[in-house]
């Protein structure tokens, strides 16, 4: 309907092209043509003052909802879930319902009154009644976007590890529940991006601006700023890590309680295996010092030599649990 008043859409386009520099000609095509594309505009006299674009992603089966998490699979689009599958390892995410917000803009005479966050509630409100789970953003993570979404009740579970080529910062992913099924996996992935961003602050983010680590830290639950993961979301994350569907900047908390637990056993590593083990997960070594000191070839063999001490470990971790159990 947009698209057939000339006006109103170029009124439309212009406000996205306005409010967003990487807006292209592919991203007005996709609003055009792809039959999941939700439009939400807000008007003033008849002139278009704010729209929101959400894109709606998931649904998989949870056999491929296995093979994306495990990384043996990627979709076309469903930027969002897959995303949560890969860099969390839930795959719930992939097969409840999501709607992905992809593009909000208000225009410049009309920003700081709150007209963002009321657009937002209008898209709640709606996707309630669209048998969505959940809604979720990816962002540039500057401190006055991060503060936008921590008022419209949006809950932060991971910031990406490298800054972005083209913004500059590092992108963050933010989801609302709609659903009690959501509720149940953003629980866990809220615990696991706490007990992660732990000790990525060391090694990830010592250059983060700390207004923004400071946020995103105040924004976690008082309970999970001291995180003591579950023995399930650890066997979880290890298992993914020892088949190559997790780096280790994506397990480092799970590492670093299996670390705790290994302290406690009788000594069963090789001498250098310990010492490497030790030098990575409880000393942070960076990569280029290991393959220095082990005379390795290169940091992806570093990175196998750590996944060969972790599955010795992880074997004996998982046999005591499994007999606790």
């Amino acid at each position: 309907v947009l698209a057939k008043d000339e006006e109103r859409f170029r009124q439309f386009v212009g406000l996205l092209i306005n409010a967003h520099y990487q807006t292209s000609p592919n991203d007005i095509q996709l609003l055009l043509t792809h039959p999941d594309v939700l439009c939400f505009i807000a008007s003033y006299q008849g002139r278009i003052i704010g729209c929101c674009i959400v894109l709606k992603e998931g649904g998989f089966d949870s056999a491929l909802a296995e093979e994306v998490r495990l990384g043996q699979r990627r979709i076309k689009g469903h930027l969002l879930p897959q995303s949560i599958a890969a860099h969390i390892g839930l795959d719930a995410a992939l097969t409840q319902g999501c709607g992905r917000i992809q593009r909000i803009a208000i225009h410049p005479n009309c920003q700081q009154q709150g007209l963002g966050l009321k657009l937002l509630e209008t898209v709640t409100s709606q996707a309630k009644t669209l048998d969505l789970d959940y809604l979720g953003t990816s962002f540039g993570a500057s401190s006055d976007l991060t503060q936008f979404w921590m008022k419209a009740n949006y809950q932060f579970i991971r910031l990406g590890l490298t800054k972005d080529a083209s913004s500059g910062v590092h992108s963050a992913l933010a989801v609302h529940p709609l659903t009690a099924k959501s509720e149940i996996w953003l629980e866990s992935a809220q615990t696991l991006f706490a007990a992660n961003l732990m000790y990525q602050r060391v090694e990830v983010f010592s250059q983060l601006e700390p207004s923004l680590l400071l946020l995103l830290w105040r924004s976690l639950k008082q309970e999970n700023q001291v995180s003591f993961l579950s023995l399930d979301l650890m066997n979880m994350q290890l298992s993914a890590f020892l088949r190559g569907g997790m780096g280790y900047d994506l397990v480092v908390a799970s590492l670093e309680q299996l670390m705790m637990w290994y302290l406690n056993q009788p000594r069963f590593l090789s001498e250098q295996d310990e010492s490497f083990f030790c030098r990575k997960v409880f000393q942070k070594r960076c990569w280029s010092e290991l393959v220095i000191d082990y005379e390795l070839v290169g940091q992806k063999q570093a990175e196998q030599k750590l996944r060969s001490v972790v599955q010795e470990i992880f074997l004996k971790w998982s046999t005591e649990h499994a007999n606790i159990s």
